[in-house]
């Protein structure tokens, strides 16, 4: 089931929310980019609903994408079977993501997965593989926090650099 669920959501047409193929990450409670260009997707505390006073995920995405610079997600918490969606939200960050896929492969230079002590298994690692193949940037899967840290400023630095190669020639 797992295996079918991880081939699906990333063979149509980017039709399940980035946080669930990075991962199955738990349903997102926080987009923290207070570290920008680093941007952590965080779980909700068990039983911590959203909050309905703050912007909407796809808020938040729009707002990093409008910023017009090179960032990293990183995302934390347990994997699972994936998030409790309904089919509407499902639609919804599909379309989202549809709207956005310029703007992500523009701008987003890869993602990250905080494994912890319990690792991806191997059908979510390819999801997470091929959602990012369909966004232009690389999935990488590290240990905790600060190897993610780590591994994201070089993605930055790299991507910077990048850049100012294709600008100065």
């Amino acid at each position: 089931m797992a295996s079918l669920r991880a081939r699906n959501c990333c063979t149509q047409d980017i039709t399940i929310s980035i946080t669930a193929c990075l991962g199955r990450c738990c349903k997102v409670g926080q987009i923290d980019a207070n570290q920008f260009p680093l941007v952590f997707l965080r779980p909700n505390e068990d039983g911590e609903e959203r909050s309905t006073s703050k912007p909407s995920p796809e808020a938040q995405f729009e707002a990093i994408l409008d910023c017009g610079r090179h960032f990293v997600l990183i995302t934390t918490g347990t994997p699972t079977d994936g998030p409790d969606e309904t089919a509407e939200e499902r639609k919804q960050k599909a379309l989202f993501f549809k709207r956005n896929k310029d703007r992500m492969r523009r701008f987003c230079v890869g993602a990250i997965v905080v494994e912890g002590d319990r690792p991806t298994s191997v059908p979510m690692r390819l999801a997470a593989q091929a959602m990012g193949k369909a966004f232009g940037f690389n999935c990488h899967f590290v240990a905790n926090e600060a190897r993610a840290i780590d591994q994201a400023m070089r993605l930055v630095e790299a991507a910077a650099a990048w850049s100012s190669l294709r600008l100065s020639s």
